[in-house]
């Protein structure tokens, strides 16, 4: 008896292991993307309120209405991480980046976002 609860236990503790592991795996791709393909920032030289997200294209998240719709949700987790626009926000612009931009990381499109506000 004692041998067939030792073996469950060791079952159990391999079942939860792999059911973690996945869990982790799809939140950490999502994270890593989302750092690694774009960022979010404060204009520092404006005082109209607009952010400014930047962030690089590739087979994946090509240059497109598909791709723009995974970059929002990497916007979006942005937010939500900073703590920005609860009520969300509305893009102003979406350009793409030019040779004779300062670009130092080298995104390829640059978006300015404005936070909505709230309901009256």
């Amino acid at each position: 008896m004692n041998k067939f609860w030792r073996c469950y236990r060791c079952r159990l503790g391999i079942i939860l292991v792999a059911v973690l592991a996945g869990s982790c795996e799809s939140i950490g791709r999502t994270d890593f993307e989302r750092h690694s393909m774009s960022s979010l920032k404060i204009l520092p030289d404006r005082d109209d309120g607009l952010l400014l997200f930047e962030a690089k294209t590739n087979a994946q998240y090509p240059d497109s209405p598909s791709g723009d719709v995974q970059r929002m949700k990497w916007a979006a987790g942005w937010m939500e991480i900073r703590g920005f626009c609860p009520q969300g926000f509305s893009v102003v612009s979406r350009r793409r980046y030019t040779p004779a931009d300062d670009n130092p990381y080298r995104y390829h499109l640059r978006y300015e976002l404005r936070c909505l506000s709230p309901p009256e």
